[in-house]
């Protein structure tokens, strides 16, 4: 099997991990990330693999790019961690098509940045999806998909970690199937298909006059090193928010400002108003289970730890239009 990788720095790291040296043809970096092309070349020259660089579309160096990949027969084109479209003139070359591996579940997050979309959209969960290639973008069919839960507290960058777990599991599960050329996929259901945008720098900027959960998600979404959330002062000044804060910090205390009343019974120094997490369910456990501190009309049973975990996890991903939070001294 002669299989022709197209990836960045990340994708290739990791699918070395599983794939034998001597089954890849070649590999093929994006001229549209030049950060990576020094660390996938001399990765290539150490064993022994060609490499390419994927010039633009319109760019008059593409014909003898495609005519490269032509010269590699590849019997597949394998795509992980990569940001520029395939075309149907390279596809054609290989044997067997290519598959794609993208960081969604398709149908769902369609394009670019789709970990970020996914936070910005409040889901409840994202992960993984191996899928065929075709003309339109991670439209073809599906082979295999990898979940994992999106919580309330998580940013862009916290998730990153799972979704290579989640990666590396669907790898390693379909490698066998893939080398043998004998996977099956099913189509993807057009009606649940959603498209998302290439995300730029100035996509960051919000007011306060918007919903105070738009301004989290937008702001856990677009940690560094993604161009971050910004907001304008009364000056025109850019403000970048480049660490993670709370919604209390970000609007409730910006509102307190303006209130005249200098004696609003708020001290910070003695409590605590944070959203509620799920690391917070062995705490509030152990408070809901001290019948001296919870008082309730009718009779009251403690809960036990492990359901409670479920129940707070329930919580926590039910609905992206309610927010919960822990009042703590």
């Amino acid at each position: 099997m002669r299989i022709l990788i197209f990836c960045d720095l990340l994708g290739i790291e990791q699918l070395f991990k599983y794939l034998k040296k001597d089954n890849v043809c070649g590999i093929v970096a994006a001229s549209n990330r030049q950060q990576y092309h020094k660390s996938l070349k001399k990765i290539a020259l150490d064993n022994e693999i060609d490499f390419i660089i994927q010039p633009n579309l319109k760019d008059p160096n593409y014909n003898q790019f495609v005519s490269l990949v032509l010269d590699k027969k590849p019997d597949l084109i394998l795509v992980n961690s990569y940001s520029m479209i395939i075309q149907k003139e390279v596809l054609l070359a290989s044997r067997l098509g290519g598959i794609n591996i993208h960081g969604a579940l398709l149908p769902r997050n369609r394009g670019p940045h789709p970990e970020q979309w996914a936070i910005l959209n409040g889901d409840s969960e994202l992960g993984v999806t191996m899928h065929e290639i075709i003309v339109e973008v991670d439209a073809g069919p599906i082979i295999d998909q990898e979940r994992i839960p999106l919580f309330l507290e998580d940013t862009w960058y916290s998730i990153r970690e799972r979704l290579n777990t989640a990666a590396d599991k669907l790898i390693k599960r379909n490698l066998t199937k893939i080398l043998s050329g004998d996977w099956t996929s099913v189509p993807q259901n057009e009606s649940k298909a959603t498209v998302v945008a290439r995300r730029y720098p100035e996509d960051g900027q919000f007011d306060f006059s918007e919903p105070v959960i738009d301004i989290y998600n937008k702001i856990r979404a677009l940690l560094p090193p993604m161009p971050p959330a910004f907001f304008l002062d009364e000056k025109s000044l850019a403000h970048e928010m480049t660490s993670f804060v709370s919604i209390w910090e970000l609007s409730i205390m910006k509102q307190m400002k303006k209130i005249e009343d200098k004696t609003a019974n708020y001290n910070k120094k003695k409590v605590e108003l944070r959203i509620l997490q799920s690391c917070d369910a062995k705490l509030f456990n152990k408070f809901i289970n001290d019948k001296t501190l919870i008082k309730v009309s009718s009779s009251y049973s403690s809960v036990p730890e492990m359901n409670h975990d479920l129940w707070m996890k329930g919580i926590i991903q039910r609905s992206k239009n309610e927010l919960f939070f822990i009042i703590q001294e």
